[in-house]
């Protein structure tokens, strides 16, 4: 049987697990996603993120990322114009293999399951980054979470927590009926018709 990774004995098994898969841009990005990370950490999830590990996985990159992907119970794919370069592999050769192999594994999952998946979750954290969500995952829903608000989203979404929850049904109860309109009584008058020519008749000859 295939065992969750070995890079996080002390998961919670209670807590969703979640993945966040993004693309190294640049130092500062790398610093906003892992805000991110540890803002779902803070808040109750079990999270996969490279930044994490001491040192490289002893399993290697794509062992660890394969099995990350299948355990998972959300992924969040953190998308920026990079992000979707290298995920559909358009990137020069030697840069972003990570994001490209994560890319490749995720559109096999979903060819082979011929069918949409809400496992895949796409991120924003400006605006501007909306045009870059990879095709596969275009139709899922996505968060903007360049505020409180927006995060709060995300994390309600991940809990399986409504918006706005419908309110409790409550106990039949009868309809409170208008006053009925008034019935309005037509006299109707006969006048009798005005007297007419005949039409004549035209007879045939006996």
């Amino acid at each position: 049987p295939v065992t969750p990774p070995p890079s996080f004995p002390a998961m919670n098994p209670a807590a969703k697990r979640i993945l966040v898969s993004y693309s190294h841009d640049s130092d500062e990005h790398r610093r906003l996603v892992r805000q991110l990370a540890d803002s779902l950490k803070e808040n109750g999830f079990e999270v996969s993120f490279d930044q994490y590990l001491p040192e490289d996985p002893p399993e290697g990159w794509p062992l660890w990322t394969a099995k990350e992907l299948q355990f998972a119970h959300k992924v969040l794919l953190v998308c920026t114009e990079t992000y979707l370069r290298r995920f559909l592999k358009e990137e020069e050769t030697g840069k972003g293999n990570g994001v490209s192999w994560e890319g490749h594994l995720i559109c096999s999952e979903l060819y082979v399951a011929a069918t949409k998946s809400n496992k895949y979750v796409p991120v924003l954290l400006r605006e501007s980054d909306r045009q870059f969500v990879p095709l596969p995952v275009k139709t899922n829903s996505s968060f903007l979470v360049d505020d409180v608000a927006g995060f709060e989203r995300l994390i309600g979404y991940l809990r399986g927590q409504a918006n706005h929850p419908a309110p409790l049904t409550g106990n039949a109860r009868p309809l409170a009926f208008a006053e009925p309109l008034p019935t309005f009584k037509v006299r109707v008058v006969s006048t009798p018709l005005s007297n007419t020519e005949a039409i004549p008749t035209t007879v045939s000859p006996t």
